[in-house]
């Protein structure tokens, strides 16, 4: 049976999240040190399990939870792909830096339908441009020298046909 106690997530601002024992289960690596018994909080002496989520803004951390309770309960109701497929594409209309930002707090936190949903999205983002667009657009710098990516060019001829 499932335990009945929230899980404290702690963001890297300090904002602290409560969350349903299974709803914590389903980031990794929080599920991997649930187990580990954990000092309890003086201050708050019936809360024993606070994780703090260091690589992760109380922003996106919200967006993550608002993305497992969502996927869980549509699980349990047994919603339509057609009405959750409709309700990602909504969720992730945002701007492509909280875009970057979900997929590295999806991957941090070992969310995997998140985050291979999130590559997803950054893939068909981009299939249709070139290196040039996707560093323009992801402000990547280009660390090669032109002839560097010249040699690449001529060695792999075929990826840019």
């Amino acid at each position: 049976m499932a335990e009945e106690r929230n899980v404290i997530l702690l963001s890297s601002d300090n904002e602290k999240f409560h969350v349903e024992f299974e709803e914590a289960l389903q980031m990794k690596i929080v599920k991997k040190f649930i187990d580990v018994p954990v000092k309890k909080n003086i201050k708050d002496p019936d809360i024993d399990r606070v994780f703090p989520v260091t690589n992760v803004s109380s922003s996106i951390l919200k967006k993550v939870i608002e993305y497992i309770r969502y996927h869980l309960e549509a699980n349990k109701s047994n919603k339509p792909k057609e009405e959750v497929k409709n309700w990602d594409t909504q969720f992730l209309s945002v701007n492509q830096q909280i875009l970057v930002n979900l997929l590295m707090a999806a991957n941090f936190l070992n969310v995997s339908n998140l985050f291979d949903l999130l590559c997803k999205t950054v893939a068909d983002k981009i299939k249709d441009l070139s290196p040039e667009q996707i560093r323009e657009r992801f402000n990547i710098k280009n660390d090669f020298t032109p002839e560097e990516e010249d040699q690449i060019r001529r060695e792999i001829q075929w990826a840019f046909d």
